[in-house]
């Protein structure tokens, strides 16, 4: 019977989307820390800029095939071929 303990380990790291705009001190804002991150995200997207996290040839030039699918810590996950 975990039940309690989880929704207070969800509460102390701010993790719903009520947090966005709550004022109760917690230990991260893990819901505004997801929403910064996404908003740049989007911003990244729109302006074209090469996604973060994600493998280039340039960074990874060793592990780099262009027909591979990269996971963002650079490991091949799927063939495109």
């Amino acid at each position: 019977m975990a039940g309690w303990a989880d929704a207070d380990a969800h509460a102390a790291v701010g993790y719903a989307a009520s947090n966005l705009d709550s004022r109760i001190e917690n230990y991260a804002n893990v819901a505004n820390i997801v929403f910064e991150a996404m908003v740049a995200y989007v911003e990244d997207v729109r302006a074209g800029r090469q996604i973060k996290g994600v493998a280039t040839a340039e960074a990874t030039p060793d592990l780099w095939h262009p027909n591979v699918f990269y996971s963002p810590d650079a490991t091949a996950l799927d063939s495109a071929l």
